[in-house]
């Protein structure tokens, strides 16, 4: 009931002058669409929101310096938000990004806790703790800048165009510094971490040996139900609505 409310506004959010609210919906029903792996009208809304967000510019800093600290940081959260989704929704329909990284002028979500720990999860032991928002983001330009942006010919095949994948992953491995690379291996450390801790909360107790698949649906089983991702749903999307 709720998407068939939004989706009889969509002609008036897109048509309509743009704020920050349009692309709030087009991302949270893309999102809806793109949980249920129904990828078209997905791809088709993530875009439509990129194209609004650009119009915003909320994929630079300088269009929020006239904005309030509050919501010059939502307005980057929104943005980052439609390109995780951008990233994700291109490779499962194997079709280009809306986004180029090279447009964008904005700083990455936080990798240390300050007072804001939106976006931080944290292990079982309380302390150890890591911005999972920000490994998204980060995660998101691997996914398809990285690996598949060498340039290539529409007739050229499927194992030739993984060759170049393969290659290119190799490449950027080995100019990877290893001072990163050891950083990723903490952060991948204190996520397994965190998801035993969840894994462990959810779990039936009649399963003998429950285990969370880390790369299945945004780890439904765990991060979906997890308070620090609500919150960062809750935090992006709900401050600005205005449901009267």
């Amino acid at each position: 009931m709720y998407l068939n409310n939004a989706q009889s506004v969509l002609t008036e959010i897109t048509m309509r002058d743009t704020d920050l609210v349009n692309v709030q919906v087009l991302v949270g029903m893309a999102m809806v669409f793109w949980t249920a792996e129904n990828f078209v009208p997905a791809l088709m809304l993530i875009g439509t929101a990129l194209r609004l967000a650009h119009k915003l510019g909320l994929h630079t800093r300088r269009s929020s310096k006239y904005h309030s600290p509050t919501s010059a940081l939502q307005r980057s959260r929104v943005f980052w938000m439609a390109y995780i989704l951008d990233k994700d929704i291109s490779l499962q329909t194997m079709l280009p990004p809306v986004q180029l990284d090279s447009d964008i002028d904005l700083d990455l979500p936080p990798f240390e806790a300050e007072k804001d720990l939106l976006g931080f999860i944290f292990a079982a032991d309380g302390h150890t703790k890591m911005n999972y928002f920000r490994a998204r983001v980060e995660l998101a330009r691997i996914q398809v800048n990285r690996v598949f942006e060498a340039p290539h010919s529409a007739a050229e095949s499927d194992q030739e165009l993984t060759k170049k994948a393969m290659k290119n992953l190799e490449n950027m491995v080995q100019e990877t510094g290893s001072e990163k690379l050891r950083n990723l291996r903490d952060a991948l450390q204190r996520l397994c971490s965190y998801a035993d801790s969840i894994s462990s909360q959810h779990s039936a107790p009649e399963q003998d040996s429950p285990k969370l698949n880390l790369w299945d649906g945004e780890v439904q089983a765990g991060f979906l139900v997890a308070p620090g991702y609500q919150d960062i749903e809750n935090e992006v999307f709900m401050p600005e609505l205005d449901f009267n």
